[in-house]
């Protein structure tokens, strides 16, 4: 069981280190984040796939999506249950509840 904690005061965001953020965008339970390298990372609570890492499961640090089919993120969108990608090329993509 993974146990997130409610700070009352602006912490450190550990796993982040050293990265150039682009963008960052927090869902229910979960946030997501785009370097300036076109690189997503995810992490919080993993319900209905919205990390998009292929699963459910929790992770506790920012982790790369190693499954993206664009090798260029510009924007992200972390919803309540889905995450929505915007590519360079203008595409976009979707993972999570109803991205079927």
């Amino acid at each position: 069981v993974i146990i997130f904690r409610i700070n009352e005061s602006p912490i450190a965001c550990q796993g982040i280190n050293g990265m150039k953020v682009k963008q960052i965008s927090a869902g229910n339970g979960y946030t997501a984040l785009t370097t300036d390298d076109g690189k997503v990372y995810t992490w919080g609570k993993g319900d209905s796939g919205c990390l998009g890492h292929g699963d459910t499961e929790p992770r506790i640090n920012p982790t790369l999506i190693n499954a993206l089919p664009f090798s260029f993120i510009t924007g992200v969108s972390a919803c309540n249950s889905h995450t929505i990608l915007t590519c360079i090329d203008g595409e976009a993509m979707v993972f999570g509840s109803n991205s079927k």
